[in-house]
């Protein structure tokens, strides 16, 4: 056994040994680049070209490595490059590749003969549905240089004109027309129409706990009815509002056969919705600390599908050191044959903050409203409430309107867009034992992006007066000011006056002029802000605090630094707001921890 053993593990070291050799040798014959030159580059500049390639320059912490293939295939791409900005004829080709030895670097020298750039001689649409009107719209033009981008947007402009008119299987292509001698191009568009499509009957698929019904009252058609590219789309964005589907598709169902016939009349087929549900139940909880609430936990349950028509129950519980609630709401998407969504809610709330107020909250709530398009919604409210401050308090019932046009990209952690929205509270209307006082609140928001730095912007204003037999506004309707989501450099509810006492009133502004967000690393950004703002009261002691002069004074002003960590589920933010117009005995700096951005 000894005597055939050992020569098998020899062999096997040999083998070892000669692999790792080979492998040294490989990795020794690697070439990195070091740098990359253009002879010949009139239109672009260097960094253009280099961007369209693989091989790169080698920067302080990362190299590509140099093959032919590469250069082969970054020379093919620098001439597409060229090519879909009109230079038909550049030639893009290696000049000279030098090689350092001792280094085991590559400098790379391009030579690029670009050509002219070729003009569009004229532009023609081979359908008689397209007018000159329609021509003047397109993206390539007569006499611009040719441009593949404009040419594959108004490939897409015209698919669009038809699809709109129900032609959905419509095929749209473009053959060119080159004059190499003027350096010309004569651009023609051509059009299969295929037929119109006429809804015969509906079909809905994937649907296992939903009726068929609660999805095809979303339908924005109906048989007999042209299955246009809107349609299609306001349903689908109608379906995906209920919070019901994760994935919504509607189609035609239409042989490939007859879709190719240009002169094929309006054709009857079905059409199909099919949909993926998403999970009814869910449970969340989490906790959480915050400058304010200090540590907080919160549980949320929710079943969405009740009697398998879409009605949803929710029961949410928060705990926090100045907080404790709980809510249960019960939400109809439709009432009764009308697509307005309907939510009745019961809460429980215990504040015991000192700075401000405490006592005991009870809520009873209906609210009705609706998504009206893609970015406008509105709500009515009822609402019966009843603030267990001291035993004579009187409860309140009152009625009021929130409307909001949102334009964000992004709910929790936007980058562009606008928020705008209005709110109007009127209490006492329906019952004169109720506090009487109407309220009107305000919140506008926009964002912008530049490069990689983000820019926000927002203003909140709040007026509300008493009426009647009531002298002054409910505590818990009361404005206030400071913390991390108002004035930062003031605490929780913290902005005061000058003699320290509490400052609530009845009207409010609250502005976060600027913030910027500078990306650092990883998920981590830097951040600079500047707020302004304060609460004034409007009584019989303050009839008139609003004169330029009290305004100017009462103004408080704040700014600093701050970071934010973007994980997949939450934002997390700390800022540190410094006192801009410090008062005698103010604490300079307050430090603000929570979750979620400040606006």
């Amino acid at each position: 056994m000894m005597k055939s053993t050992f020569p098998n593990v020899l062999i096997f070291i040999i083998t070892g040994i000669l692999l790792s050799a080979v492998g040294i040798s490989a990795k020794e014959k690697r070439w990195k680049v070091d740098d990359i030159t253009f002879i010949g580059n009139k239109s672009y500049k260097k960094s253009t070209l280099i961007s369209v390639m693989e091989l790169k320059p080698s920067r302080l912490f990362s190299s590509t490595l140099f093959t032919e293939y590469k250069l082969n295939s970054d020379l093919n791409a620098i001439e597409r490059f060229y090519n879909s900005l009109g230079f038909l004829d550049v030639v893009a080709e290696k000049n000279k590749v030098f090689k350092d030895s001792s280094e085991r670097n590559v400098d790379i020298e391009i030579v690029i003969s670009e050509g002219d750039q070729y003009l569009v001689q004229e532009v023609q649409v081979k359908n008689e549905c397209i007018d000159s009107s329609d021509i003047n719209l397109l993206n390539t033009k007569k006499e611009k240089p040719l441009l593949s981008s404009a040419l594959l947007r108004d490939v897409d402009k015209i698919r669009e004109l038809f699809m709109k008119k129900g032609k959905l299987k419509v095929s749209v292509t473009y053959t060119l027309d080159i004059d190499t001698t003027r350096h010309q191009v004569a651009v023609q568009f051509n059009i299969n129409e295929g037929p119109r499509i006429i809804v015969d009957s509906v079909i809905v698929k994937g649907n296992k706990g939903l009726k068929d019904r609660i999805i095809e009252r979303e339908l924005d058609f109906a048989e007999g009815d042209t299955l246009s590219v809107n349609k299609i789309r306001k349903t689908e964005k109608r379906l995906y509002r209920t919070n019901l589907l994760s994935y919504v598709k509607v189609e035609s169902v239409l042989s490939d056969s007859v879709a190719k016939i240009s002169t094929a009349q309006d054709t009857s087929v079905a059409a199909t919705v099919t949909v993926d549900e998403i999970d009814f139940f869910r449970i969340e909880a989490g906790a959480g600390y915050s400058t304010a609430d200090k540590f907080r936990g919160y549980l949320v349950t929710s079943y969405g599908n009740l009697f398998s028509i879409g009605h949803k129950i929710t029961l949410t519980g928060n705990l926090s050191q100045r907080i404790q609630n709980a809510e249960i709401r019960y939400g109809v998407p439709w009432l009764f044959l009308v697509p307005l969504r309907v939510d009745g809610a019961g809460y429980l709330a215990n504040r015991t903050d000192t700075s401000t107020y405490s006592g005991l909250t009870r809520r009873f709530e209906i609210t009705a409203g609706q998504q009206a398009f893609t970015t406008f919604a509105y709500q009515l409210r009822f609402r019966w409430e009843d603030f267990l401050k001291n035993v004579n308090a009187n409860a309140t019932q009152s009625i009021g309107l929130d409307l909001a046009w949102d334009t964000r990209n992004d709910l929790i952690n936007p980058v562009r867009g606008f928020y705008n929205e209005f709110q109007f509270q009127v209490a006492g209307l329906s019952d004169k034992r109720s506090r009487e006082f109407f309220k009107i609140t305000t919140d506008h928001r926009v964002y912008w992006k530049t490069g990689k730095v983000r820019w926000a912007s927002s203003l909140q204003l709040g007026w509300g007066e008493p009426y009647g037999k009531t002298d002054s506004l409910p505590l818990q309707e009361r404005f206030y000011g400071g913390g991390s989501q108002s004035i930062r450099g003031f605490p929780e509810s913290g902005l005061r006056h000058a003699a320290g006492d509490n400052l609530s009133g009845n009207v409010s502004v609250i502005a976060h002029l600027l913030e910027v967000k500078i990306p650092l690393f990883w998920w981590v950004e830097g951040a600079l802000f500047a707020d302004a703002g304060y609460i004034w009261i409007r009584d019989n002691e303050h009839p008139d605090p609003f004169s330029p002069e009290t305004v100017i004074r009462d103004i408080r002003w704040s700014a600093g630094p701050g970071i934010r960590i973007n994980t997949p589920v939450a934002v997390l933010r700390c800022d540190v707001g410094l006192k801009l117009n410090k008062k005698r005995r103010e604490q300079l700096a307050v430090v603000h921890i929570d979750i979620g951005n400040s606006f």
